[in-house]
């Protein structure tokens, strides 16, 4: 249900956004724009709801690889900036230097917590700041702890409220749902979340004063080190270079899809050419060596799995190596994990957001990767990501524990 569900509506809200960048009346406007908002809470909503299900019945099993707890932070706040703005709120971002740069565990999960957190944070706050920490407060031969902090200046929450707001449909009263919206669910699952990394989670609020939310998480160490000299792609919000003239293969056999993922594209400076199956794209790549393939993964006939396992075959013992990226409606546990046991080097779920395929794509089109020039061979190191690392959260903005 939950890819039947998210197929649709990626063609609602991507198709809402699209048209939004139309030229439209302030009427016309102003009707998209509730179309894209109640398609976005639907799509919180499916979320919160397969995951509290999941949770609640014990089907729920946290995922485990390598990542940098720095660029998590970084992601979830270069969502948030451009909205917390907009609310007259500065978001700051600030990282202890003794925060490790390669753990081992769920970082979705980890940035779910997170973005549910700022998410908040943001929703209740109207002026002033809000803070994102994270520190490392433990260390065993095989773990870390690490403590993640949100602070905020908003509406704050009553004393005797607080121990309320972390079960499931709750909310701090009647007027809440009515005023900000959401579904009570939230800080519920963040809650079983945070017990799931073997952390604890508490709120400190007043108020009118504002709340903070501080949790735990125990990660595994790993023995691998982050290569010398990564070079970070560092962007600003609002300055979007051009990428470079590549062009895109997208197999995917919704016909609103292929629409929408070829304006997305476009919009992006990207060429593409589009295929209805995971066969159709192997007969695309035997006559173009196309750099990168945006891969659906559930297909009739060949499905995008089958395909990019294929397309791996082929490639065995040779320097060259496709860039493909899962574009799925699956968002249960396992999902990222099956898309990389079949080969896939990236993955993004449905609804695809412009500026996550925008991201996501960066990641690969860098000066740094093979992809950069489309008509340059892959090296054996192609699928090493270049990450981006978003300088432009806040002029408060602590790499090393200094503010600058």
């Amino acid at each position: 249900m939950s890819h039947e569900i998210r197929t649709p509506l990626n063609g609602i809200v991507g198709m809402t956004r699209l048209l939004l960048d139309a030229g439209l009346t302030a009427e016309q406007r102003e009707y998209a724009e509730a179309v894209r908002l109640s398609g976005q809470a639907l799509c919180g909503l499916v979320d919160d709801v397969l995951d509290f299900s999941n949770l609640s019945h014990g089907q729920f099993v946290l995922e485990e690889s390598t990542f940098d707890p720095h660029n998590a932070m970084e992601r979830v706040a270069a969502q948030f900036v451009r909205q917390a703005q907009k609310r007259g709120v500065k978001l700051t971002l600030e990282l202890d230097e003794e925060l490790p740069h390669l753990v081992a565990g769920d970082s979705d999960r980890l940035e779910q917590i997170l973005n549910n957190l700022v998410s908040n944070a943001v929703k209740f706050s109207n002026q002033g700041e809000i803070m994102m920490r994270a520190r490392q407060i433990e260390e065993s031969a095989g773990e870390v702890t690490l403590s993640f902090e949100v602070s905020d200046t908003g509406i704050g929450i009553a004393g005797d409220q607080q121990s309320a707001i972390f079960q499931p449909f709750s909310q701090v009263d009647g007027s809440t749902s009515r005023n900000y919206g959401g579904s009570g669910l939230g800080l519920a699952i963040a809650a079983q979340l945070v017990r799931q990394m073997g952390g604890q989670i508490e709120v400190e609020s007043e108020l009118r004063r504002g709340s903070t939310f501080r949790f735990t998480a125990r990660l595994a160490k790993t023995g691998q080190q982050m290569e010398e000299g990564l070079a970070r792609a560092i962007s600003h919000l609002g300055e979007t270079g051009k990428p470079p003239a590549i062009t895109v293969l997208v197999a995917e056999d919704n016909p609103v899809n292929q629409k929408l993922a070829q304006s997305q594209l476009s919009i992006l400076g990207f060429v593409t050419d589009v295929v209805s199956g995971g066969r159709e794209a192997l007969d695309a790549l035997a006559l173009k060596p196309y750099p990168i393939v945006l891969m659906d993964c559930q297909m009739p006939g060949m499905d995008g799995y089958e395909a990019t396992a294929e397309i791996r075959r082929r490639e065995a013992g040779s320097a060259h190596r496709t860039i493909v990226i899962a574009m799925t409606a699956h968002a249960l546990s396992g999902a990222r994990e099956k898309c990389q046991a079949a080969g896939m080097d990236d993955y993004i779920s449905k609804p695809v957001d412009v500026d996550d395929l925008d991201a996501t794509l960066k990641r690969w089109t860098q000066a740094s990767s093979p992809v950069a020039d489309e008509g340059r061979s892959h090296n054996g190191d192609a699928h090493s990501r270049v990450t981006d690392a978003p300088s432009h959260v806040s002029d408060a903005h602590s790499r090393n524990g200094h503010r600058t």
